[in-house]
């Protein structure tokens, strides 16, 4: 039975979608980007949802808040 080598380069290797080690293990990556990003997604996503609830729910809200009902119950004057 004769042996095949297989032989996989970074590029080769990402290609294939197999995680390969970094060459130099101490080294880190920098992910600052990536944060930022998650972070103005999130920022955009609750921007959105607040859009969404003023929409939906801001004539019962200022319905509360109005006070016409109670001055012709209760004039000031």
């Amino acid at each position: 039975m004769a042996a095949v080598a297989i032989s996989l380069n970074t590029s080769t290797a990402h290609g294939l979608g197999i995680l390969m080690a970094p060459a130099d293990p101490h080294r880190q990556r920098d992910e600052r980007g990536a944060t930022a990003t998650e972070y103005a997604l999130l920022v955009t996503l609750i921007a959105i949802v607040i859009l969404a609830a003023v929409f939906f729910f801001g004539r019962e809200v200022l319905d509360l808040f109005d006070t016409s009902e109670i001055e012709s119950v209760y004039p000031s004057d």
